[in-house]
């Protein structure tokens, strides 16, 4: 899931571009019509998952960086820091950089927006901005209705939770309805059912999409069929994992349970668990 979600969200970013840029610009003050092209950097030196540049164009100047977080990393505004430090350094500025935090499991008291560091005595020589934003905290209604680009996150707010399968109904509508081309159809389709896989088991994604018709016509559907039984299967298996971790050491932390859930080869997760008997501490636990 996770090699899936990083090159289906970088594709729609890239497909969808003008969309994301028209709904997240004004949060820095920037014109939603604001002019964009992507922006390949080298930022090799720390491992990305799917974050995404964009360059300004004329007569703006400066770069934008989108990072989606599916689970709690506490170092993330320190990384969110270096990226746009690198940027700077090697491009130039201005830098906006976003924290797009898509599921609960990702956040934490410590993304505030601002990110300090300070001498022994308390003074703070580095001072950093970005803009964090909780998708399950907004309006379902306002994503659904904005830029389609962005509007599969729709189905990861909270408003959307227990109203699933009328929100996907709809979005399937809007695409009818806006004669939207089968290719952007599928980008759409996919996005929407790896997006959901963040916060609902395959069960309830399927029974959402039951009845849909392009749904049911379209190549992730069908893939929904046949993972079924072995998303069931993954998620048995993480849960050992960590129920046995937290059995023998305590309390896991939520990173490291982000980073079990992101696994997604069944041979790796069953050497996990047979290393997990093993292990003397949390720290010995390898998971590459």
């Amino acid at each position: 899931m996770s090699e899936q979600f990083d090159a289906t969200m970088k594709q729609l970013l890239d497909q969808y571009a003008i969309d994301w840029i028209e709904w997240l610009a004004p949060h820095v003050g920037l014109p939603a019509d604001a002019e964009v092209e992507p922006f390949q950097t080298d930022l090799s030196s720390i491992k990305a998952t799917a974050d995404k540049v964009f360059r300004l164009k004329e007569p703006l100047e400066g770069f934008l960086h989108i990072e989606p977080q599916t689970y709690f990393e506490r170092e993330l505004p320190k990384r969110l820091h270096f990226y746009a430090s690198q940027i700077l350094y090697k491009h130039g500025g201005p830098v906006y950089s976003f924290a797009l935090l898509l599921r609960p499991e990702a956040n934490s008291p410590a993304i505030t927006g601002l990110f300090e560091d300070r001498y022994d005595d308390g003074t703070v020589y580095l001072h950093f901005r970005y803009v964090p934003i909780r998708v399950w905290e907004l309006s379902a209604e306002t994503l659904l209705n904005g830029p389609l680009g962005s509007a599969p996150l729709a189905l990861l707010t909270n408003e959307a939770s227990g109203r699933l399968k009328e929100y996907v109904t709809r979005l399937d509508d809007r695409l009818e309805e806006e004669a939207t081309p089968i290719e952007d159809r599928r980008l759409i389709h996919t996005a929407t059912y790896i997006l959901l896989g963040l916060r609902y088991s395959s069960v309830d994604i399927l029974h959402a999409f039951t009845g849909v018709k392009t749904m049911r016509e379209s190549t992730t559907y069908q893939a929904i069929l046949e993972e079924g039984e072995l998303t069931g299967r993954h998620k048995d298996r993480c849960e050992a994992i960590i129920e046995l971790l937290e059995d023998r050491f305590g309390p896991v932390p939520d990173e490291l349970k982000g980073r079990i859930q992101a696994i997604t080869d069944m041979a790796q997760l069953k050497a996990l668990l047979l290393q997990t008997a093993r292990v003397g501490s949390l720290q010995e636990l390898k998971l590459s």
